[in-house]
């Protein structure tokens, strides 16, 4: 019981991550289109 609460831990932790990650990237490659030319 006590592993299953770990792992959806772990999961939902993973989830924020790759959303922060993905929210991050698009605001970089809006940055990097922006400046170019």
């Amino acid at each position: 019981e006590q592993r299953r609460q770990l792992e959806e831990r772990l999961v939902l932790q993973l989830r924020m991550i790759s959303k922060g990650a993905y929210y991050w990237y698009r605001r970089e490659q809006e940055k990097i289109s922006n400046h170019s030319e």
